[in-house]
């Protein structure tokens, strides 16, 4: 029986549910994505108001108990790790953690001055002993990188280590099929299965070629840019996207045999504007809501789409393949 840690300790993954896998639980993001950046934890107060009647409807109304929430070190502090301790315990929804780190902006200091070894084994404390002193133990590994230069290339070198050593899966942000395709060069040529590597916001700024091309090295995507239609908000470099451009490239996948590597999220973070990315109703109830739908519409089966919502994201969380 594997084992999932989350914020409340290790579950049964036979208990996931369905799984949304690159959720923020805790924090907001301002407007004009993602040139003008911002992001702030909210208070605990904020986060159970919002989130309480949310996440009640997902157990509720559609089976999905758990929550991958992949703010790394710079996005969260211990006192967001508390709430969402308190969120899991008001509710009985599971929420698994992450280490790692997020863009430069938001990395230490002096990331520059530290060694490969050193931000491996700062990964490694909080997976085996816990995240700030909390106790809350990581789940998964979390980057995000830009433009590939020496410091990103390090933290996918010092992420492939704790990879290696803790046998968890690294999930990333990159929005570029130029970042995709180096990211997955650095972490298998560090010797990561592809299989524990799963590329975020895959479907950004993605042709259905690219993506395949990614999938049968072994790898797999997140899906997460589901009926935005403002490239602004995502750096997208045309001048609208098609509403249906994720569940279209979901269907293309699964045509081609990759299903099982396929797996989506919302990206939903509190405290927004209203409504996120100009879409109404874009909060974690989406995927259920709108993204099943547009799944079917495309002719992407019911147990494809559980799969995708089920076994795909369990299996990224079952930690496999660690050193002894």
């Amino acid at each position: 029986m594997a084992l999932v840690q989350t914020v409340l300790g290790p579950v049964p993954s036979e208990e996931l549910g369905r799984i949304l896998p690159h959720e923020h639980v805790i924090g907001a993001y301002g407007r004009g994505l993602p040139r003008d950046f911002r992001f702030e934890s909210l208070p605990q107060e904020l986060i159970l108001q919002q989130h309480l009647p949310l996440v009640r409807d997902l157990i509720g109304k559609y089976d999905c108990r758990t929550l991958v929430e992949v703010s790394p070190w710079g996005l969260r502090s211990a006192a967001d790790l508390e709430t969402c301790a308190e969120l899991s315990r008001q509710t009985g929804v599971n929420i698994v953690a992450a280490t790692g780190y997020y863009y430069s902006a938001r990395r230490p200091p002096n990331f520059h001055e530290l060694e490969t070894a050193e931000l491996a084994e700062g990964m490694i404390r909080e997976i085996s002993e816990g995240i700030e002193g909390t106790g809350v133990r990581a789940g998964i590994i979390k980057i995000a990188v830009s433009d590939m230069g020496p410091d990103d290339i390090k933290l996918c070198k010092a992420a492939a280590l704790a990879q290696r050593e803790s046998g968890l899966s690294i999930t990333t942000h990159a929005g570029s099929p130029e970042a995709r395709r180096s990211i997955l060069d650095l972490l298998e040529g560090a010797g990561v299965d592809p299989s524990r590597i799963c590329l975020g916001h895959a479907d950004a700024n993605a042709t259905l070629i690219e993506i395949l091309s990614l999938l049968r090295r072994g790898c797999n995507v997140l899906f997460t840019i589901w009926g935005i239609q403002n490239p602004r908000l995502i750096g997208w470099g045309l001048p609208v996207l098609p509403k249906y451009h994720s569940a279209g490239l979901s269907a293309g996948i699964v045509a081609e045999g990759y299903g099982g590597q396929l797996l989506a999220s919302i990206d939903y973070a509190a405290g927004l504007e209203s409504p996120y990315y100009e879409v109404e109703g874009r909060d974690y109830r989406y995927m259920f809501t709108h993204v099943v739908d547009a799944l079917r519409m495309f002719g992407v089966s019911d147990s494809d789409i559980e799969r995708m919502l089920r076994d795909n994201p369990r299996r990224m969380l079952e930690p496999v393949g660690s050193r002894p």
